[in-house]
Formats: structure tokens, C-alpha cells, sequence
């Protein structure tokens, strides 16, 4: 199989905590960074890195690396490449930028140069254009400009991979889900003992407790990643990989994972998503405040 490199991010401070995660999962070549942590393998590691992390918010697919100093130097760097290759005029893409020390330095600006020459590209070479779709993607462009070195990149998911999908009211605020994961990992706990969150408001730290501890795959809670609409995409494999992680899944024992808040909506709140995830009946909820646990 090809050789690929990838690069999956995460929040600061949970480098090792992804590492450690992704040397589980039997990838190569694993690196922890500032900001993530790089490995390699195939796209089947790519497919399977979306399905199984639980603390990387995107895996990313870098393309190019190459010296920016200019808004010319980016439109030329990123119109180099092959975007025919990937996308067709009745696609839709996005571009995410994220920009440091450089000389280009208005983020915006930066994702709508790279968008004209990818679009630019595939109108040249086939005729037509396709279109911007920033909510829902066929493809998603992250760009990274730092120091003036950018690094064009596929995003796999097309989404944050912390978007499990468990969620029922997307305005609260809550913990976010991946880091909620690492915050769990970070504890060690030996999925055996009894988790008590005593301030668990939505219920973040329960359901990532649960989602462990029963083997299950963040990923299928997902509805879909971006990478299946790719034109490469192998149906095949995918499902193989849904199949596996389907059969890996544990019963959760009844009386494991507890989580209670004060607060009654929270409480209702915590309920919901846990039937959502799939665990409603598995995660013992309760009000009372912490001051009063027993």
C-alpha cells in the first residue's frame, strides 16, 4: 500500500495523551508535536485514525510544504498542485487557514487566495469551476502558515472529529468532547473502578467515561466524514473498518459510571445525550449538589 504521512491535531497538552493513542492503534512512524502529533501508514490508517481517536480534533493529509513570503508565492504554491486529481467542477470544497509570524497576515485573506487557485486550477484544466461549501464539503483545505512556511493539507473528517454527535442542545457550551477524553485518559482509570463526576453539566466526562469503557469507536456516532466523498474513496474498506469496530464494542456494566449536577436541566441535558450515545441506560444520573454527595 502507499506510504502516506499524516498529521493529526489536538488540544495543547494532549500530545503524548494522541501519541499514545495512535501507537494503540499499530501506526507507524508516531511523533508527538506541538499541536498533535504526526504518524504514517496507509489510507486505511487515515480512515481507521477518523474512526478510533478520541482526543485528535482533525487528521489532517498535508500535500505540500513550500516558502511563503507573499500573497503571489501562496497563489502559485497552491495552484501547483494537481487539484483535478481531487476534485471535479461539480464538487464543493472549503479552506480553513491558520497563520503565524508571517508575512501574509489576515487569515480570511489567506483561505480566499488558496480557494482562487484551486479553483483557478480545476477551471483550467477541466473547463469549469466548483463551488464553496464551508458548512458541508466535499473536500476541505487546511492551510497552515507559519513563519512564512505554508502547508497545504486534506482534511480527512471535513469536520472536528469532537463532533460525536451525541449532542441534543448544540448551543450549550459544554466541555468539548475530545478534550473531555483526554482529561479522562490523563486519570488513568482502570475502566473497572467506579467514575463519579459530581459537576458533570452536560455530561461530558461520563459519556467520554462510557464510550471507553464499552470500546466504542468515537467515530460511529458520526454520521459521516468528509473523506467519503473523495474521488479515491474505497466503500469497501470503510465499511470493513465499521464492521471491526462494531464487533469491538463491550457491554458497559449498569453501575460503573456516575454523574450528577445540581443544576436539573444539566442533569436532563446529561440523560439526553447519553441515549443518544447509546449508553442512556448504562450512566447513572442524579441531582444533588456536590457539597451533599455520598
Amino acid at each position: 500500500m502507499q506510504h502516506i504521512d499524516f498529521f493529526a491535531t489536538t488540544a495543547k497538552g494532549l500530545e503524548d495523551v494522541l501519541a499514545a493513542e495512535l501507537q494503540k492503534l499499530g501506526v507507524k512512524q508516531v511523533t508527538s508535536d506541538n499541536g498533535g502529533a504526526s504518524f504514517s501508514g496507509s489510507m486505511v490508517d487515515g480512515y481507521r485514525a477518523c474512526l478510533w481517536l478520541r482526543t485528535a480534533n482533525r487528521v489532517l493529509l498535508p500535500l505540500t510544504t513550500f516558502a511563503c513570503p507573499s500573497r503571489e508565492a501562496l497563489y502559485d504554491g497552491v495552484y501547483a498542485l494537481a487539484w483535478e486529481d481531487r476534485l471535479t467542477p461539480e464538487m464543493t470544497l472549503a479552506v480553513d487557514a491558520n497563520l503565524r509570524d508571517s508575512g501574509i497576515t489576515h487569515s480570511r485573506y489567506a483561505a480566499l487566495k488558496t480557494k482562487d487557485a484551486i479553483v483557478d486550477k480545476v477551471r483550467d484544466r477541466c473547463g469549469a469551476r466548483p463551488n464553496v461549501d464551508t458548512g458541508n464539503p466535499d473536500l476541505r483545505i487546511n492551510l497552515h502558515l507559519a513563519r512564512n512556511r505554508c502547508t497545504v493539507s486534506l482534511d480527512l473528517a471535513g469536520t472536528g472529529l469532537h463532533r460525536r454527535g451525541y449532542r441534543r442542545d448544540p448551543t450549550i457550551a459544554p466541555l468539548k468532547e475530545t478534550l473531555a477524553a483526554g482529561l479522562v485518559a490523563m486519570t488513568d482509570w482502570d475502566q473497572h473502578s467506579h467514575f463519579v463526576d459530581p459537576m458533570c453539566g452536560s455530561g461530558s466526562l461520563p459519556l467520554e467515561a462510557a464510550l471507553l469503557a464499552s470500546n466504542t469507536a468515537p467515530g460511529l456516532l458520526a454520521p459521516e466524514f468528509g473523506f467519503q466523498n473523495w474521488r479515491n474513496f474505497d466503500d469497501s474498506l470503510w465499511n470493513n473498518l465499521v464492521e471491526e469496530a462494531q464487533e469491538a464494542q463491550k457491554d458497559l456494566p449498569g453501575n460503573l459510571i456516575f454523574g450528577s449536577d445540581r443544576e436539573r436541566k444539566a442533569v436532563e441535558l446529561a440523560r439526553r445525550n447519553s441515549e443518544t450515545a447509546g449508553v442512556g441506560d448504562k450512566i447513572r444520573w442524579s441531582q444533588h449538589d456536590f457539597a451533599k454527595l455520598e
